[in-house]
């Protein structure tokens, strides 16, 4: 009967010396993590921090090229808002990548600052108290791709018709979904939709929806490769 007891009593020990060790590795194991994170977060802060203010008579010549033989590309309103305010959309951008809403009180446009907030409480209320222009309509597809809603991208302004577009196509990729790739009116858009689709599922089979366009058809079957391999 002792020998019994001495048995079990072993047992217990072990099996509680086990739970206590699982429970230390695991705490370290967070520990380490949220270590991790920090020291990521606040070097990316401090990337965020260097980048300067365009001046905006800077922005009139950011279409040229300077080298002749290559053709000007307009930059987008959405890439003149990262060139113009680089540091407020860096801060945007992280705060949203690590979900950290604190950072948003360090963005000095107000456009800027109100997407962040709206984005991550996803609140579409936000958008909609904000002043028409470009900054409604940012506001409006961060929260469509946070929420992976489509029907919020309807309230973007049809005058701003590219924003409306890629907001389907950020939606689709955050679902994973090509139904919506299917529902796009524009063929270039519809493409481009397929092909990032394809890349994030990792499926090469979607490439072959893109009707037109071989060298983007090859692109979207090599960058997939490319990830899988």
């Amino acid at each position: 009967m002792k020998k019994i007891k001495q048995l079990i009593n072993i047992k217990n020990k072990k099996l509680l010396f086990g739970v206590v060790a699982f429970i230390i590795i695991a705490v370290v194991g967070i520990l380490v993590w949220q270590l991790r994170q920090f020291f990521v977060l606040k070097g990316t802060i401090a990337e965020c921090e260097s980048q300067g203010k365009i001046i905006p008579e800077q922005s009139y010549n950011m279409g040229q090229s300077d080298n002749l033989e290559q053709p000007v590309s307009i930059p987008s309103e959405e890439e003149l808002q990262k060139r113009i305010y680089g540091k407020d959309v860096c801060y945007k951008e992280i705060a949203q990548k690590y979900n950290d809403i604190s950072l948003c009180d360090k963005i000095v446009n107000l456009g800027i600052k109100n997407t962040c907030i709206a984005v991550l409480r996803q609140n579409i209320s936000i958008c909609n108290s904000m002043e028409e222009g470009p900054d409604k309509n940012f506001c409006y597809k961060g929260v469509a791709i946070a929420k992976k809603d489509i029907s919020i991208c309807d309230k973007i302004d049809r005058q701003m018709g590219y924003i409306e577009s890629w907001c389907y196509v950020d939606v689709a990729i955050a679902k994973k979904d090509i139904s919506i790739c299917d529902k796009m009116e524009y063929e270039d858009n519809k493409n481009h939709c397929y092909a990032d689709v394809a890349i994030a599922k990792k499926d090469i089979s979607i490439c072959d929806k893109i009707e037109y366009g071989v060298d983007y058809r090859n692109y979207c079957s090599k960058s997939i490769m490319s990830l899988i391999q």
